[in-house]
């Protein structure tokens, strides 16, 4: 039987999301893939103005405002992200279990390029590219429609 790329598809999305959410967050003070996004999003390009992170925060979850502002608050309710007057940054210990957070997704992605070949890779960029631009494209159809 062969699987149809919608369930190869969905069951991906299924793995990796239960991979970072019980294997590298469950170390971690972040609790949701929203707040691994947006620790990644102040660590790479702190100190930054308060609006031009959300900006970008925005954009990489497609989440609304208030649903970035929620995540920003908790992550300053839990001594995760100190707020400045016009910036965000990670406080030493969040940072520390970012790197090593990373690192372990590193693994995962070793192993992947260990049991793939490069044109299966090369082929699975695009496809998961395409993939992403199409969900996009949609998201941003239902925005605008539902506006």
């Amino acid at each position: 039987m062969t699987t149809s790329l919608q369930q190869e598809i969905g069951r991906t999305e299924q793995a990796l999301s239960a991979l970072l959410r019980e294997n590298i967050l469950g170390d971690t003070s972040l609790d949701t893939n929203d707040e691994w996004v947006a620790v990644n999003v102040i660590d790479r390009k702190a100190p930054r103005d308060l609006d031009e992170w959300r900006r970008a925060l925005v954009e990489m979850l497609t989440a609304s405002e208030a649903r970035v502002d929620a995540v920003t608050s908790r992550l300053v309710d839990d001594g995760i992200v100190e707020r400045g007057d016009a910036t965000l940054r990670l406080h030493d210990d969040a940072r520390a279990e970012l790197e090593r957070a990373r690192d372990a997704i590193s693994e995962v992605t070793a192993e992947i390029e260990r049991v793939t070949s490069a044109a299966d890779r090369t082929a699975a960029v695009r496809v998961l590219g395409a993939v992403r631009d199409v969900v996009q494209r949609r998201r941003g159809s239902a925005a605008v429609a539902g506006e």
